[in-house]
């Protein structure tokens, strides 16, 4: 993993927010502009579902929070970040 603190949460990227029980996992959505939920850059289709590469969750997370802190972030693909984060969010 890239983060070690203690998670409280999954969560995933929606086109609203909010926080789910599923049994003993809580989830939290964040809301996301579908210009930028929608975009295919950085997310694989494994058939029934979607998945971010971790360099577009890296991307996703800067979105919402611009200083987050990376544990392991010697193992980033930094340069794949930027890049999908130009080309996703225009910055």
């Amino acid at each position: 993993g890239i983060i070690f603190q203690e998670i409280f949460f999954h969560t995933f990227c929606s086109t609203k927010k909010e926080k789910i029980k599923v049994g003993i996992h809580d989830f939290a959505s964040r809301k996301l502009d579908s210009k930028y939920l929608y975009n295919p850059i950085g997310i694989e289709d494994k058939g029934t579902y979607k998945m971010a590469t971790t360099e577009r969750a890296i991307a996703d997370m800067q979105h919402f929070i611009p200083n987050y802190y990376f544990d392991a972030h010697n193992i980033i693909n930094w340069k794949t970040v930027k890049e999908i984060t130009k080309e996703v969010y225009g910055i």
